[in-house]
């Protein structure tokens, strides 16, 4: 299973080394995002990364080889205001939409630099998602949602 700390130390990382975003929070549902959004101006130009650490299931045909599927998300988010002209709100998709291509291109990078250990290590190339948030929680951007194989 997906050592939190380990999580929480990558969405820090991220922060650090993808100059789009302005922060970041790990968070365990749906309620802690919204209560984190609600803190957010929506004059803050920054996008926010908000990792969430959705659950994890099994893999595996004997004792030997079972692994933990972690799966996550990651919101690049911008708070929503709602008198922000059209122009204004695809502003914030297209930014939030580069942010979240970015750490795409992370994850990727990583997850071949096996001399760096870290989270992306485990990425699997087969699940993976990119979506659109509209007004979620006040936010709109791009959710990224993976699966992690790590060991129990």
């Amino acid at each position: 299973m997906l050592n939190i700390t380990e999580f929480n130390n990558y969405l820090s990382e991220c922060e650090l080394e993808i100059s789009y975003f302005g922060k970041s929070i790990l968070v365990m549902d749906d309620d802690e995002f919204k209560d984190y959004t609600r803190k957010i101006s929506s004059k803050e130009h920054k996008v926010v990364l908000i990792g969430v650490l959705i659950d994890a299931g099994g893999s595996g045909n004997n004792e030997d080889a079972v692994k933990a599927i972690n799966r996550l998300s990651f919101f690049a988010v911008q708070k929503y205001d709602s008198k922000a002209s059209a122009d204004e709100n695809l502003l914030v998709f297209e930014v939030t939409q580069d942010a979240v291509k970015s750490l795409f291109d992370k994850f990727l990078k990583d997850s071949k630099d096996f001399d760096k250990r870290c989270l992306a290590t485990d990425f699997d190339f087969n699940r993976w998602n990119i979506t659109p948030v509209k007004n979620f929680h006040q936010t709109n951007g791009w959710e990224l949602s993976i699966n992690l194989k790590t060991n129990m």
